[in-house]
């Protein structure tokens, strides 16, 4: 798959985005509203909406950024996945080190986002059975009214009030 982000919708679909990944095209996915990451391990960085009961709950999304080893947590609005520069100068925000899917990413990404959908939809993912209850009682939580997540704010597009 040919992507530089993907965006796993609200409502099951996952959209390959051709477009390099910079704060501001991140941001625009989640207009109106601010933007917060969740720093996921190795080479991936995930952006979230902000907790807000009249976006729709992502359950698959949800459930992605918990496989690539996220947080548990509950999200609505689109999941945006980009790759993540590890850049030697710690120093640099997260928004500097914001970077494009390599193809084997990508790739992975997709194949993990079919697997829980499969898996939501009550089918054997081919994961193993604990693997796919799993994945459906997490989606069950995000669906019936678990409590939203609060992300790390990215700089500079934190809701108003919010450092």
């Amino acid at each position: 798959m040919t992507a530089y982000y993907l965006v796993v919708e609200p409502h099951r679909s996952l959209r390959p985005v051709r477009h390099v990944p910079t704060p501001d095209v991140i941001a625009a996915e989640f207009r109106p509203g601010p933007v917060g990451r969740v720093l996921l391990p190795g080479p991936l960085i995930g952006f979230v909406a902000a907790p807000d009961p009249e976006r729709a709950r992502n359950p698959i999304g949800s459930c992605l950024l918990a496989c690539l080893g996220g947080p548990l947590g509950v999200f609505a609005g689109p999941v945006v996945i980009t790759g993540f520069n590890p850049a030697t100068d710690v120093a640099l925000s997260t928004t500097d080190r914001i970077g494009p899917l390599t193809f084997g990413q990508a790739d992975l990404i997709a194949g993990l986002v079919d697997a829980i959908r499969t898996a939501v939809e009550g089918f054997a993912s081919g994961r193993g059975s604990s693997w796919d209850r799993s994945v459906r009682v997490h989606a069950a939580s995000v669906t019936d009214g678990g409590r939203l997540t609060s992300p790390t704010w990215l700089p500079g597009y934190a809701p108003a009030g919010v450092a």
